[in-house]
């Protein structure tokens, strides 16, 4: 009876195809991966979506502020900054979603002594590890006085995010009635920073068209590019003030998105401001 055996030429055809489809089924996994874990994040955003809804209803129709000065306490000096995902969990019950499964920021509060002191680890809940302050998440918060050199047509003062500032002697946040377009305004998005975004500068659309050395946006501080900082595929997910989430390619957010206003004709970015 004679044998029969693979030669060496066939065995190495059946590798070489091996590893062509490998080449090409692989990224197909890790897209589909990818695109899982977003839908995962856009669920994280659209309950979050919820909570911020139900507290700003138990507060007047007020928004949720992005930090609040809590009680004097241990570890807490003046007592300290307690932030929105602390705020929202008498709505959400839920710690784990203000953690994307995309990807985990921690910042390092201990590597800038000068604000350790106003960070009030007791009084947020289960946003620590240690030293650091873990977060996926950034509230859109800007201020007027600081835009940074956006381009506006007109007065930069005229135009601010959901923002929380002093008015006289107290506290004061934006109201839902000040925002004209909440299907057209940003809430929360994928972000970096443990609170803040009261400039332009923690914005994607700065460091996107080279204006700004940095970004809050996204996972990385720095890049330019939506392959570094775009978490799922080159993207973001947004949480609207309406409620709604999308996906957005990093560095495509226009100014008059972070903004209350009605007012992206005086947007010289937006498409025929």
């Amino acid at each position: 009876m004679r044998k029969t055996a693979f030669t060496l030429i066939e065995l190495l055809v059946v590798i070489a195809i091996i590893a062509i489809l490998a080449a090409i089924l692989f990224p197909v996994f890790s897209q589909a991966r990818t695109k899982a874990r977003q839908a995962s994040d856009m669920s994280n955003l659209k309950q979050i979506g919820l909570g911020l809804a139900m507290y700003s209803q138990d507060y007047d129709e007020t928004m949720t502020p992005w930090d609040i000065i809590g009680t004097p306490g241990t570890g807490c000096p003046n007592g300290g900054l307690i932030y929105w995902p602390k705020l929202l969990q008498p709505y959400v019950k839920n710690t784990q979603l203000f953690l994307s499964p995309g990807y985990v920021f921690e910042y390092d509060l201990d590597a800038e002594p000068n604000r350790t002191p106003w960070v009030c680890r007791e009084q947020n809940v289960n946003i620590f590890a240690n030293r650091y302050m873990r977060v996926s998440y950034i509230m859109n918060n800007i201020e007027p006085e600081i835009w940074d050199g956006t381009p506006w047509k007109d007065d930069p003062l005229r135009h601010w995010g959901i923002r929380t500032y002093w008015c006289g002697n107290q506290i004061c946040v934006t109201h839902a009635s000040e925002i004209v377009l909440p299907s057209n305004t940003i809430h929360v998005l994928n972000g970096h920073t443990y609170g803040e975004s009261w400039g332009a500068r923690f914005t994607d659309f700065l460091h996107a068209r080279g204006l700004w050395p940095w970004t809050g946006v996204g996972k990385e501080w720095s890049g330019g590019k939506p392959e570094i900082h775009g978490i799922f595929n080159n993207r973001i997910n947004v949480l609207w003030v309406d409620g709604h989430v999308s996906s957005r390619i990093w560095g495509s957010t226009y100014p008059c998105e972070w903004s209350v206003q009605d007012d992206c004709n005086v947007d010289p970015w937006w498409p025929g401001g």
